[in-house]
Formats: structure tokens, C-alpha cells, sequence
């Protein structure tokens, strides 16, 4: 029965060691899409400041 219970055992710890990497890997690609549109946004916002203000100047 100790061996049935070792077995079990390393089954729930492998177990949570994959559930709390999956877990690291899903927010360390969320932080780097985030990061990856706030880039594009300020790259957006850069190339629309010159439409903005020749925009004012008419």
C-alpha cells in the first residue's frame, strides 16, 4: 500500500509542477504581447501625429 501511495504521491506533485510552469509560460507570453502592442501603439500614435497637425494647420 506505501508504494500505491508514493506512486500517487510523485503523480500529484509532477502534476502541479506542470500546472504552475504552464501557468509561468502563459503570463510570460501575455507580458510580452502586451508589451509587443504597447510598442505598436506608440509606433501608431507616431505616425499619425504628422496627419494630426498638418490637419490643424488647414
Amino acid at each position: 500500500m506505501a508504494v500505491v501511495e508514493m506512486v500517487y504521491l510523485a503523480a500529484a506533485t509532477l502534476w502541479i509542477v506542470v500546472v504552475v510552469a504552464a501557468v509561468g509560460i502563459g503570463v510570460r507570453i501575455m507580458l510580452k504581447v502586451r508589451a509587443r502592442r504597447r510598442r505598436m501603439n506608440q509606433l501608431m500614435a507616431l505616425a499619425r501625429l504628422p496627419l494630426l497637425l498638418a490637419g490643424r494647420r488647414r
